[in-house]
């Protein structure tokens, strides 16, 4: 018998890996992947942080419009109950011009009074962006000559107390607020307040200074809902035959009788923190009272993004307004007239 010897048969194997086709295939295709998921990613942060700057707006909007409104209800305000008779040593405002409230605007003057386009409080540099600037003075409230039982509060929340029955003149001892646009110190434009600095325990006057109250305020603009009375009428007894809104001191409209203003309106042009924070860069005219108010003769209602930027451009704006109505007493008592 014969024996055969075998030789195991040759298996041929594919080599391992991938081709060079392969390779730039699969590299194309997770290029295009990541491109995409990129582009998600910035569209997704872009949509995110205006959502973010929109709703910072809104929440600056919304604390500007109370806190300006509650500051303006407080002009004239007087701690004495319903007398019809002014308590002793008080002195009526003193006689009035443009002149005297450039001076000073502290506690003299009458209780609601403003300048159109004139400057900013403190330093005395031109108004920003043509802003107004508005002076609230009211009395504090608590023990006269003591300290403050906390009702009334200035412009950075601290307790303003009442007057002591024994001054010389009540008009040393009143409060004020005043409301105007300056830069912060990164150069982004503010409403501030201007207020009397008072020791909390025994409600001394020490001093003045600036309080920053809402960031991105690009212009502040107000105008005086003043009431015309019939002639010889008592403004007291009679109702207003209208009401005209004009401008602060300075205007090419301005108030004639400030005892007779009535109402408030105030219009803010509010800006985002960002820039970048929408797409449009278009060049955009904000007019704070409205297209049909003459903005030609108040220049500072009209404002334009056209001088910008792009990049300017691109913050977020939103114009605000409202009419406040002043319900405390702004001319003398009648024994005084």
């Amino acid at each position: 018998m014969s024996s055969r010897s075998s030789s195991p048969s040759l298996v041929f194997r594919r080599p391992l890996g991938f081709t060079l086709t392969e390779l730039m295939i699969a590299l194309v295709l997770g290029a295009l992947v990541v491109l995409a998921a990129t582009a998600m990613v910035v569209t997704s942060r872009a949509t995110y942080r205006t959502q973010d700057e929109n709703t910072r707006v809104a929440e600056s909007s919304r604390f500007a419009l109370e806190l300006v409104d509650r500051m303006v209800r407080l002009a004239g305000y007087t701690d004495f109950g319903d007398q019809t008779t002014p308590p002793p040593n008080y002195s009526s405002d003193p006689s009035w011009s443009n002149a005297s409230f450039l001076a000073s605007i502290l506690p003299n003057g009458p209780s609601l009074v403003g300048t159109d386009q004139s400057y900013r409080y403190g330093s005395g540099a031109p108004a920003i962006n043509g802003s107004d600037m508005l002076t609230i003075r009211f009395y504090g409230s608590g023990t006269p000559g003591g300290p403050p039982d906390g009702n009334v509060l200035d412009c950075a929340g601290t307790p303003v107390p009442a007057p002591a029955l024994s001054s010389a003149s009540y008009l040393s001892n009143r409060d004020f607020n005043v409301l105007y646009v300056d830069y912060d110190t990164d150069g982004e434009p503010t409403l501030f307040c201007g207020r009397y600095v008072y020791n909390q325990t025994t409600g001394v006057n020490t001093g003045t200074d600036q309080q920053a109250l809402v960031r991105g305020v690009e212009t502040f603009q107000v105008l005086y809902g003043e009431a015309i009375y019939a002639a010889g009428a008592d403004p007291d007894l009679t109702a207003p035959t209208q009401i005209v809104y004009r401008n602060g001191i300075g205007g090419s409209n301005p108030v004639v009788n400030w005892s007779n203003v009535v109402s408030v309106r105030i219009a803010m042009l509010i800006r985002s923190d960002i820039t970048g924070a929408q797409a449009d860069a278009s060049a955009v005219t904000y007019n704070l009272f409205g297209a049909s108010y003459p903005g030609t003769s108040d220049p500072g209602t009209q404002f334009s993004t056209a001088s910008m930027t792009q990049a300017e451009r691109t913050r977020i704006r939103r114009v605000v307004q409202t009419t406040i109505f002043v319900r405390n007493r702004l001319s003398p008592w009648p024994a005084l007239q």
